[in-house]
């Protein structure tokens, strides 16, 4: 078996992601590829040969794990939460779908805060990535649960959000968007 291919996420040196338009629901999309590819890693991470590949790729894989997950995750839920969710939960039939949603973040970040000092122990300590593959049920549930999460934004929200949101409204919330980043 082959090693992991965890190069492209050793730091730093990383390519910069693509420029995103600016509009709100397409740095949403793009927030959702990134989590998929960080779930892609989370897998390859807690495979068993992954003792296999070199200790800086696994820290650095670790290490990005942990930041996405524990930084840039969190702050992508605060986009649905804090700007979505207020302009969407009155005056339009969206209250229950975004009631779920939000139900959905909660249980997912209830699995994240097991995981993610996980992550970031490899990032220090890569040594230890053989006591990780234990996680990798954990892994595999995380990834179910934002897989379905992910898809029932991009077909049902992600629409209404297109449907009903004025330029006005847009504008704001990519300011929030990046306003949270900065």
């Amino acid at each position: 078996m082959t090693s992991p291919p965890f190069r492209r996420y050793a730091w730093p040196g990383r390519a910069p992601l693509p420029p995103v338009a600016d509009d709100p629901i397409a740095h949403l999309r793009a927030c959702h590829a990134r989590i998929r590819d960080h779930l892609a890693l989370a897998h390859r991470l807690t495979a068993p040969d992954a003792a296999a590949s070199p200790a800086s790729e696994i820290a650095a894989a670790g290490s990005a794990l942990a930041r996405y997950f524990g930084i840039a995750l969190p702050l992508h839920v605060a986009d649905e939460e804090e700007s979505i969710r207020p302009r969407l939960a009155s005056g339009t039939e969206l209250g229950p779908l975004l009631d779920q949603l939000g139900g959905e973040h909660a249980v997912i970040d209830d699995l994240l805060d097991e995981l993610v000092p996980r992550f970031a122990i490899l990032g220090a300590e890569p040594a230890r990535v053989a006591e990780l593959t234990p996680a990798r049920d954990d892994v595999t549930w995380l990834a179910n649960l934002l897989e379905a999460h992910l898809v029932l934004e991009e077909t049902r929200l992600f629409p209404e959000l297109e449907r009903l949101l004025s330029p006005a409204a847009r504008a704001e919330i990519l300011a929030e968007q990046r306003a949270r980043r900065s």
